[in-house]
């Protein structure tokens, strides 16, 4: 699995682009909410970059692959598919961890420098906490759907609505409905989070290498 996750990390940063992308994103609403609104998107923050790297960067870990006709290949491994999906899904979820942390850092930094704010103990548990775990559920969800579904019309179909609902939710100023859950409990999202990350991973030791294999050709 640690050689899945080198091959992953040395595949987004040979993609400067998008990772290059994914930094300038970061920084600039990292600002703009905390020049805008203070504090008081601290969380929105880092969902938003969490869910911004977990969608681009799992383009490149799962269906790079598939369209660069390299899957089989991997299959061919002695490696179990469950094993595979997991190793990319860290990938994934340790870059998109890294520029949630930079999103952070920005919006923090200068709510602390330009307003005199620093955010509360809760926000800091759910961003640096809460939102990872869902994060990478996110994530293992990307995996499961590309070993699914043919083609990134399908994935999009699947997933966009989701996404829309949420980056709307998060751009609005008087907060969102999800985070004002998460915060009302402290203990429940997280404990639920890693219940549902082990269940999908469960999932995904029980897609076999031939129906991956159909689905890529």
């Amino acid at each position: 699995m640690r050689v899945v996750i080198w091959k992953e990390g040395h595949a987004f940063l040979r993609d400067r682009l998008r990772l290059g992308a994914l930094i300038l994103f970061a920084l600039f609403f990292g600002t703009y909410f905390a020049a805008r609104y203070g504090r008081m998107l601290f969380v929105p923050t880092a969902l938003l970059m969490m869910l911004a790297g977990a969608y681009a960067l799992s383009q490149v870990a799962f269906y790079k692959e598939v369209s660069d006709k390299t899957l089989p290949n991997l299959l061919a491994s002695p490696m179990t598919p469950g094993m595979l999906l997991l190793g990319k899904s860290l990938a994934v979820f340790l870059f998109s961890y890294a520029l949630e942390l930079i999103g952070v850092a920005v919006c923090v930094g200068f709510s602390w420098f330009r307003l005199g704010e620093l955010p509360t103990l809760v926000s800091v548990y759910v961003a640096l906490v809460v939102i990872p775990i869902w994060g990478f559920i996110l994530i293992e969800l990307f995996g499961v759907i590309f070993s699914l579904v043919r083609g990134s019309v399908g994935v999009l179909l699947l997933t966009g609505p989701m996404y829309v609902a949420v980056l709307l939710s998060t751009l609005s100023p008087k907060g969102s409905p999800v985070v004002d859950f998460v915060l009302s409990s402290l203990w429940l999202p997280p404990v639920a989070g890693l219940c549902i990350a082990a269940l999908l991973y469960a999932l995904m030791g029980r897609i076999s290498k031939d129906r991956m294999t159909r689905v890529a050709s």
